[in-house]
């Protein structure tokens, strides 16, 4: 597959979907060309090296991108004028029409693709009805039926794994206070110990965090890539060949995001394989964390997922569309899971995954469990405050409560999950429940299948691209 191929290279089939991701990206108010991700929204990554089709450099358009998209912009008409100039709406009925043209295999990404770009489309133009909240959520996570997630045995997790570390819940403390107090005397990468005030030294975060991903690329090839065949030709079947060396850390602050994670690739004749991660180190991170971050992020989460991925595809092993990569889609809920049980993947197992960072990088595995148990219930809180809002009608100030008192959250997440998380009509009930429905289908997997044959349909080595559906279809074969 040829790196800057021309648009019209593409089939009809593909031309369409390209027109419609990117317009409907354009109305979220995303910009896939930006060189940050944090101006990216529907298309995430644009790898293939492709100028984009005349609908990207609209005039409507770029005034859409600058003035936030469509939910802020106030030309109402023009909106209106580039749906139907581009014909947005019509396209999803042919590609669905003209699905016939594509290989078995592609079908259903593309379908499912479609389909959550129609929902977005929907929400966003003023001039159609509007979706629900169950539809949108079923369009991402293919589930009919949209349930609250207990948090109690996750909670209950929580306080097994605080106890065992010395911060046991009782008179002393709740649950929230043990474990805020857990972390203040673990402390932060790159603190000087204000614990009043505490200010974050971003370089020296940037140096753990690429000291931690070379060590997880390490363990990846030894643990896991020696019984991998990748398949690509011009490399050693296990890319012990590969340096995966393009990934780039950028420490940032005053933000009201967390982090923002971006997958470039670039590179003509050699593939340069560049990521970028930009970290809000407002939000500090213990050790234990930092593993978990570079883990989910990077090895071999989102970054090495996407290097693959973009190795498979210059190889014609994968479809154009593995180039761009989505938010808000089935695609996004099995990433989101694919990252999240990273640690898992590459040592096998829970049980091996705690021994491992114990060995490998001087953390407890006790210190490992209360991480991974917060983790689990941030995914939770994700995945509820949105239905508990915008479904439920649950007042603003109720849901930060109940991320407080229910999901343990500390106060720089109660903040950022009450705000977007909650409350937009499309992150809400169309990301939301990424991390937990995803984390689940691919721990399931864990469990039944191994990390290996985990690792084979995950990795997108059989030449499909996984989704929420598709991973399971795949990995039970």
């Amino acid at each position: 597959m040829s790196f800057g191929m021309n648009f019209q290279d593409l089939s009809e089939i593909e031309q369409k979907l390209v027109v419609l991701a990117f317009g409907v990206d354009t109305l979220a108010g995303g910009d896939a060309l930006h060189e940050s991700g944090t101006q990216h929204f529907i298309i995430d990554t644009w790898t293939s090296g492709m100028t984009p089709p005349p609908i990207y450099y609209d005039t409507i358009a770029a005034n859409l991108r600058q003035g936030g998209g469509a939910v802020e912009f106030n030309n109402k008409n023009a909106i209106k004028e580039y749906i139907d100039n581009y014909r947005l709406h019509q396209l999803c009925d042919e590609i669905r029409m003209q699905i016939k043209q594509l290989d078995v295999g592609r079908r259903p990404e593309v379908l499912t693709l479609v389909r959550a770009l129609e929902i977005v489309l929907r929400t966003l133009d003023d001039n159609t009805e509007s979706p629900g909240y169950d539809e949108k959520y079923n369009a991402v996570t293919g589930l009919t039926e949209v349930k609250i997630v207990d948090p109690a045995p996750f909670r209950k997790t929580l306080k097994e794994a605080v106890s065992r570390v010395g911060f046991e819940v009782g008179n002393d403390w709740d649950l929230r206070e043990a474990t805020l107090a857990w972390e203040k005397e673990r402390g932060h990468i790159g603190s000087n110990n204000q614990h009043d005030s505490e200010k974050i030294n971003g370089a020296v975060v940037q140096q753990e965090f690429n000291k931690t991903i070379q060590k997880l690329l390490e363990i990846a090839r030894e643990r896991l890539f020696s019984q991998l065949d990748f398949g690509i030709p011009g490399y050693q079947p296990d890319l012990a060949d590969v340096s995966f060396d393009g990934f780039e850390f950028k420490p940032i602050s005053n933000v009201s995001f967390t982090g923002s994670s971006i997958y470039r690739g670039q590179g003509t004749d050699r593939p340069l394989l560049q990521g970028l991660l930009e970290y809000n180190t407002d939000h500090p991170l213990t050790a234990a964390e930092i593993v978990h971050l570079a883990a989910h992020e990077a090895m071999i989460g989102h970054y090495l997922n996407s290097a693959v991925s973009d190795l498979l595809w210059r190889s014609g092993r994968l479809p154009f569309e593995s180039t761009m990569g989505t938010m808000c889609t089935s695609s996004a809920v099995f990433q989101e899971g694919w990252a999240e049980n990273a640690l898992d993947i590459i040592y096998g197992s829970r049980e091996e995954t705690l021994k491992g960072v114990e060995r490998d990088f001087g953390i407890s595995g006790a210190d490992m469990e209360v991480d991974l148990a917060q983790a689990d219930l941030q995914n939770v809180a994700k995945h509820n405050v949105s239905i508990l809002h915008q479904r439920d009608s649950m007042p603003i100030d109720d849901v930060r409560i109940y991320l407080r008192d229910e999901c343990i959250m500390p106060d720089h997440l109660v903040k950022k999950l009450s705000g977007a998380w909650a409350q937009d009509p499309i992150i809400g009930p169309m990301y939301g429940p990424a991390y937990f429905i995803g984390t689940k289908i691919v721990r399931d997997g864990l469990a039944k299948a191994g990390a290996k044959r985990v690792a084979e349909v995950g990795l997108q080595t059989t030449g499909r691209l996984a989704n929420v559906v598709t991973f399971q279809e795949q990995i039970y074969r």
